[in-house]
């Protein structure tokens, strides 16, 4: 073999040495499957969806979908001594405690809607007036908590709001999935299912004419 043929040789050589697309490995993180066959099942319980939605119903702090922190809840503050349903005679420090920590132990949003529903009435507004409004509220809501003999004592909307330490919107949502009987409607947040695919008989007949 000449010289130059070696140094074709060597040079063909280093060429396909050098690494390629195709050729070049990258370090990737395994994974094992460690469900029973083979497929994999569905573990909704550790979705971030679902966790997400575990937190918030149990008042733990929480990152919501815009990555923004949301705080643990806490007990509110009272209306004061200057209430005129006296409420902090009616339920005192502890007994709000034991409200606060009985509802959010729920874990579960029906759970929450009920109790709301137990302890507050929708009634008719009392005063009417004959100007134009823009939104025309016709009812109202009374709000009640329970004293330390169990016994529904009536409170204003910032004590009872405060110590369930919630907004007025759960007020008006459990009312809403109250059908005016005894079923609250289900909370379906993270209970979606995928839309099913649909074959029809015309896709089914031309594949069939297709293969034929």
């Amino acid at each position: 073999m000449t010289s130059m043929t070696i140094f074709q040789h060597h040079q063909q050589l280093q060429m396909f040495s050098v690494p390629t697309p195709s050729t070049h490995t990258v370090t990737r993180k395994k994974t094992y499957k460690t469900d029973i066959g083979k497929r994999r099942l569905k573990h909704k319980d550790n979705w971030i969806v679902v966790q997400r939605k575990k937190q918030k119903n149990e008042g733990k702090a929480y990152e919501n979908y815009k990555e923004k922190q949301i705080a643990e809840k806490s007990l509110g503050e009272t209306c004061g001594i200057t209430c005129r349903y006296k409420c902090t005679e009616n339920i005192d420090a502890n007994q709000r405690e034991k409200i606060f920590t009985k509802f959010w132990g729920q874990d579960d949003r029906k759970k929450h809607w009920e109790i709301v529903l137990k302890y507050t009435k929708k009634v008719p507004k009392g005063r009417k007036t004959t100007e134009e409004i823009k939104h025309k509220r016709e009812n109202t809501f009374v709000y009640y908590l329970p004293n330390s003999q169990k016994e529904p004592k009536r409170v204003c909307r910032k004590m009872f709001l405060s110590t369930i330490s919630s907004g007025e919107r759960i007020v008006t949502t459990a009312w809403k999935k109250y059908d005016g009987e005894i079923a609250v409607a289900e909370d379906k947040r993270s209970k979606y299912e995928h839309k099913p695919r649909v074959i029809d008989d015309m896709m089914v007949q031309s594949v069939k004419d297709h293969v034929n």
